[in-house]
């Protein structure tokens, strides 16, 4: 099963050329209904996340509205930040770095606001923490173990 996240935007092609030119994906399909609505699926190894632009018009003011935030695992996380970092310096792109490069939780990481207000942390995995990750998953019952009380 995969879990695609679908984020409302202020502008498509801004944020096509985003996601392509800073965070590496490529654009899967782009549809335009109408003027009213646009969208778009894209695509990086094996996530997907998909946009529209629906219910946003110039009327109304556009507020990015996610209570978490989007997590990319990434093996070279360092080499992405200099190269997000140098793109945020060179570029009018409108997206920004809000955390440089940390280490916690078996974690190095750094976060970014995407073009629509979207935090975006990038993420590799130190330390083992992948063993503990898996001594997790191992330790959960699995859906056939679970029984109906009542």
């Amino acid at each position: 099963m995969a879990i695609i996240p679908h984020l409302q935007v202020r502008n498509l092609e801004e944020s096509i050329r985003f996601y392509r030119d800073i965070l590496g994906f490529h654009l899967e399909w782009q549809d335009i209904d109408d003027q009213d609505h646009e969208s778009a699926m894209m695509s990086r190894r094996d996530a997907s996340i998909s946009f529209s632009n629906q219910s946003y018009s110039e009327n109304t003011e556009f507020a990015a509205e996610l209570t978490g935030e989007l997590m990319m695992f990434e093996e070279e996380v360092d080499f992405m930040f200099e190269e997000i970092e140098s793109d945020s310096e060179d570029s009018t792109g409108n997206f920004s770095i809000v955390d440089s490069l940390k280490e916690s939780n078996g974690l190095r990481w750094f976060s970014i606001l995407d073009c629509n207000g979207y935090r975006i942390t990038i993420a590799a995995v130190v330390n083992n923490v992948s063993d503990r990750v898996d001594t997790f998953a191992s330790t959960r019952p699995n859906k056939r173990e679970f029984s109906v009380i009542g």
